[in-house]
């Protein structure tokens, strides 16, 4: 989700970076977008000094702030796989979620000791690896 921009600038304290051996530098933002696929605009960010830089931190900010009045899907990267966002990911309304986790490893690694169970509702869904027109004319791949 996040992104990195690089600014040659004057220092600054939170977001400037020095070169070693020299006076020279950089600034460098942290840039975590919420950003609506299907009319390709972004619906809010969160800008952070990359020194001080919490994707998880934007990510909560961003769901305090906005409400989803349609049905909302928040896709999200390794990275965010946290207790704490899955709790407010949950009480959004209109809105559910997909977090890439990382086997045995991270914040949900206990997750694998629960028992399984039948989920409440059935999913199915189509990954693919290609773009082909036949994966558009599928709805694989949704061009809006």
């Amino acid at each position: 989700m996040g992104a990195q921009s690089i600014f040659l600038s004057t220092r600054t304290l939170k977001a400037f970076f020095a070169l070693i051996h020299t006076q020279r530098g950089y600034n460098a933002l942290h840039i975590t977008p919420l950003f609506d696929v299907f009319n390709k605009t972004f619906v809010d960010l969160t800008i952070q000094p990359e020194s001080r830089m919490n994707e998880l931190d934007g990510l909560i900010a961003m769901l305090k702030e906005n409400h989803f009045r349609e049905k909302t899907l928040i896709l999200a990267d390794g990275g965010y796989e946290s207790y704490n966002a899955f709790y407010h990911l949950l009480e959004k309304p209109n809105a559910t979620f997909a977090v890439r986790v990382k086997q045995h490893h991270g914040a949900l690694r206990e997750v694998a000791k629960l028992p399984m169970l039948q989920p409440a509702c059935d999913i199915s869904f189509t990954l693919t690896t290609t773009q082909t027109n036949t994966d558009k004319e599928k709805r694989y791949i949704i061009n809006k």
